[in-house]
């Protein structure tokens, strides 16, 4: 058996029977009511999923298990979490969404010193953010998703100086108004379903980011010029809840090789996205665009181009095929690319 079999299990027993061995445990929905006792000989452990169970109580001896790097809580029916999170002192990911039974997290989590990774996705009920995460030193990826109740969002992602990735989505943030210290390092970044109405020109000084994604902020009323400012950035994803206009400065995205505009209320493909030669995914969906021109053949390096459903464009279909040979492209709303 070799070594990946050997540390990796998804039954008790069996990892029992290799206690020394065992360092991945994954009991993930598994209906499970109570965590067995059993668990607590396997102090090899590294990595416990025990999401999506009906689970209200952690018991003391989890957190014994001191060499646990990744903990997956989500999805349970924890009441509550315990101050004794805080002797897991070697955690680098824990997963804490999906919770709609308690409002605070405990000031413990500080002594997590070690933690990368911090997910809070559906923990609808959260009303705010522990102190102390806005000061823990090794965060470099928070995660707040349909947390609508947060209230105090802004202070935490001021302070967080390792921070590479943050999802904001479908929370109640308003504005973007000073530029927050830990945001230098940023590599990716999502604002999704808030209440942002103006993006700050200094997110154009955000030289590090890779990947920027804007989905549904309803309140928007403008695309910054400055976005066309961001060096490296690989990826940029805005889907718009109503037409804006796309700034001719995205032409300088030239590192770009993933591009979705949806919702523009494009009527032809705007001049300077045929100078992004790096591009290999193009979404355009949901904008009426009445003909493509063979400058989309400058776009040699396409692997796929997504028009959504757009019959103006059906009688094109094979012309634009013959100018990129090596391109899939969709016409078809059932068949929007998982990117």
């Amino acid at each position: 058996m070799g070594l990946n079999q050997m540390i990796s299990f998804t039954d008790v027993n069996k990892a029992i029977a290799h206690a020394d061995t065992a360092l991945e445990l994954i009991l993930a929905d598994c209906n499970l009511h109570r965590l067995p006792k059993e668990i607590a000989h396997l102090i090899n452990l590294e990595v416990l999923d025990i999401s999506v169970n009906e689970i209200r109580k952690l018991p003391s001896w989890l957190f014994e298990l001191k060499k646990l790097r990744v903990l997956n809580i989500s999805c349970t029916s924890l009441e509550y979490i315990p101050d004794a999170i805080g002797a897991l002192t070697a955690l680098e990911e824990l997963y804490l969404g999906g919770f709609d039974g308690f409002t605070t997290l405990p000031e413990t989590l500080a002594k997590l010193t070690n933690l990368r990774i911090l997910d809070l996705s559906d923990a609808t009920s959260l009303i705010a953010l522990p102190e102390c995460l806005s000061y823990m030193p090794a965060i470099e990826e928070l995660r707040l998703v349909r947390t609508s109740e947060l209230a105090n969002v802004d202070d935490t992602i001021f302070h967080l100086p390792k921070l590479r990735k943050l999802v904001i989505d479908d929370i109640p943030l308003t504005s973007l108004v000073i530029k927050p210290k830990s945001w230098n390092g940023l590599q990716s970044l999502t604002l999704a379903r808030t209440q942002i109405s103006y993006l700050p020109d200094w997110i154009g000084s955000l030289y590090k980011l890779q990947e920027l994604y804007l989905d549904s902020n309803s309140k928007l009323v403008a695309i910054p010029e400055e976005l066309g400012n961001l060096p490296n950035l690989r990826v940029l994803d805005i889907v718009l809840d109503k037409p804006l206009a796309a700034p001719d400065n995205f032409g300088k995205l030239t590192h770009l090789e993933r591009l979705k505009l949806e919702k523009f209320g494009f009527t032809e493909i705007p001049n300077w996205l045929f100078d992004l030669s790096s591009l290999k995914f193009l979404s355009l969906g949901l904008n009426p665009i009445e003909y493509v021109s063979n400058d989309i053949s400058r776009l040699c390096q396409l692997e796929h181009l997504y028009f959504g459903y757009n019959p103006r464009l059906a009688s094109q279909f094979k012309q634009i095929a013959a100018w990129l040979p090596n391109c899939t492209i969709d016409l078809t709303p059932a068949s929007h690319p998982k990117w």
